[in-house]
């Protein structure tokens, strides 16, 4: 590849140092701009049932913010059948929305993971979309294993923290037990945390094997083999480091969430520039928090993309 090749140049994996998310401003839009639009859609049941409700009172749904929330939990116990309706479509759609959302996170891998010329700029949007269509069955089968390793590690915690909790009863009393079994439960929480961290960087994995081995046809399994065993090296070597990467982005983003909740607890139920400013601090929020994912998905493929290397270097070397 020649240097005059730095605007329009040969699409390549980029060497862990380059991958920045930074340098991915219009990916990042992307992503946003597919969850505020699968956002509307989610929301489409609630407000229609909202507008049917409350859409006839001089109020409007003004009437659910006002305090103490008597309108807000009447509408909820009085509800006729459209809640069951509501209910069912909003989880259909959460479903289809957490299925479909593979595809914008593989373009995002794989954007960070690639980049054309000798300085590594973004690649094209058909470029890291047929990567992420290319990746959308492994990372399908990352997110099914990840969430039953979760939930049977979050089902044990509250088990395990009853349990103990009973135990200590007799000798506590009800207030310190509820708090032991608290505690037992959040270190089983923190445990299915990390499980998520190494599902992030499994994901990180398969897209970078889509896009270093572009001509592989290897089934969806055997994509997902390599990134459990490029996800157990990282692990092996970096568990530590790589959670405390994940986790003060995470708490920036519960930061971002908590500073949100305030921001609607002081101006929700009015209109006017008040609702226009709580539009604006929301999206900042949604912006703000896959930014920071963003960020950390960037570590997650420097990782893989420094195990990858070494791998070659030990094939190499054999």
């Amino acid at each position: 590849m020649t240097d005059d090749a730095t605007t329009d140049g040969e699409l390549r994996a980029l060497e862990p140092t380059e991958v920045r998310a930074r340098r991915r401003p219009l990916a990042i839009a992307l992503v946003y701009a597919w969850q505020l639009a699968w956002g509307f859609v989610l929301a489409t049941p609630a407000h229609a049932w909202a507008n049917r409700s409350w859409g006839a009172h001089p109020d409007g749904d003004a009437v659910l913010f006002r305090p103490g929330g008597y309108n807000l939990v009447s509408w909820f116990l009085g509800a006729d059948a459209a809640l069951a309706v509501v209910t069912r479509t909003t989880l259909v759609l959460f479903v289809v929305g957490v299925l479909l959302s593979q595809i914008p996170l593989g373009a995002l891998l794989a954007s960070l993971a690639t980049g054309r010329g000798s300085v590594g700029i973004a690649p094209r949007p058909a470029s890291a979309l047929r990567a992420s269509i290319a990746s959308f069955f492994p990372l399908l089968v990352v997110l099914v294993l990840t969430s039953i390793v979760q939930l049977a590690i979050v089902a044990a915690g509250a088990w395990v923290g009853s349990s103990v909790s009973r135990a200590f009863l007799p000798s506590l009393g009800e207030t310190p037990a509820f708090g032991v079994n608290m505690v037992v439960l959040a270190l089983f929480v923190l445990g299915a945390c990390i499980i998520g961290v190494l599902g992030d960087v499994a994901r990180a994995a398969v897209v970078h094997d889509v896009v270093t081995n572009d001509d592989d046809e290897r089934r969806a399994f055997s994509r997902v083999k390599n990134a459990l065993v490029m996800t157990r090296l990282v692990s092996r070597n970096a568990l530590t480091a790589t959670s405390l990467a994940w986790g003060w982005r995470a708490a920036i983003g519960v930061a971002l969430v908590v500073a949100g909740s305030g921001a609607a607890n002081i101006l929700g139920g009015q209109g006017g520039g008040a609702l226009t400013a709580l539009t604006l601090i929301h999206q900042a929020v949604v912006l703000g928090r896959t930014a920071l994912r963003a960020s950390w998905l960037a570590r997650a493929t420097r990782l893989v993309a420094y195990v990858a290397r070494a791998r070659r270097g030990v094939d190499a070397s054999d």
